[in-house]
């Protein structure tokens, strides 16, 4: 195939073919549509054609896909947000609960915003509800458990005594 008397791929060939001046942007870019005999880029054929108002944002924006259940529109973001709300709660799920423990005793340790961000969304789960709660029941055992050891240790040791006598 030729273009302009130069041989060219045929992977060249279509890339340039497909290029036009788009009729709302202005732009050179690949034709998504033809509407009213100008040329439309996928860019503004997404922008224009596709806005509804998304049934969890509550916004006008461009939508990308359909709820199945309640066939209500959703914008990209929103999608988004969706898909890694449950791949995040697929993954918790599969953690122990020693895993989720100490995600939790981390999470308040650095004062991750991240992680802070990831429970809220996980929080929002039952079955995460739920080993959210068996990990608290572990940290609070373990905590109760510890304090025993260095009640212990103060009391019955010399290093200990030495220790509270410091502190005091």
């Amino acid at each position: 195939m030729r273009i302009e008397g130069k041989a060219v791929c045929n992977a060249c060939y279509q890339r340039v073919i497909y290029l036009k001046e788009c009729g709302f942007c202005h732009q050179i870019k690949r034709v998504a549509i033809k509407k009213n005999d100008q040329a439309v880029c996928h860019s503004c054929y997404r922008k224009i054609f596709h806005l509804e108002k998304c049934t969890i944002c509550n916004r006008v924006k461009s939508i990308v896909t359909r709820n199945i259940e309640n066939k209500g529109a959703i914008c990209d973001a929103c999608y988004r947000r969706q898909k890694y709300g449950e791949r995040l709660i697929k993954s918790f799920l599969s953690l122990s609960p020693n895993e989720v423990a100490n995600f939790i005793v981390e999470t308040a340790r650095r004062r991750n915003k991240l992680a802070v961000r990831k429970l809220d969304i996980l929080s929002q789960n039952q079955e995460v509800q739920k080993k959210l709660r068996e990990a608290l029941i572990l940290i609070f055992q373990t905590a109760v458990v510890a304090k025993n050891y260095v009640i212990k240790f103060i009391n019955e040791t010399k290093e200990g005594k030495k220790l509270k006598e410091l502190i005091n």
